[in-house]
């Protein structure tokens, strides 16, 4: 797997039904950790990358 450090878009709902409001933000993965957020949460946390695998562990905490 290429490296993924960079500056991510993420969107989070229900892809499976169209027109179905979406939410989503920001992330960056820089050297295993992971930080970003959007307009009423941050995401905090770390990153790991295997092989072909990716896994990440973020807490998603609420500022508004």
């Amino acid at each position: 797997m290429s490296s993924i450090e960079a500056l991510w878009l993420v969107k989070f709902g229900d892809f499976e039904t169209p027109n179905q409001a979406r939410n989503g933000g920001v992330i960056v993965f820089e050297s295993g950790k992971a930080f970003g957020g959007d307009s009423g949460y941050a995401y905090v946390g770390r990153y790991e990358v295997s092989g072909d695998n990716f896994t990440a562990e973020l807490d998603i905490i609420k500022f508004n």
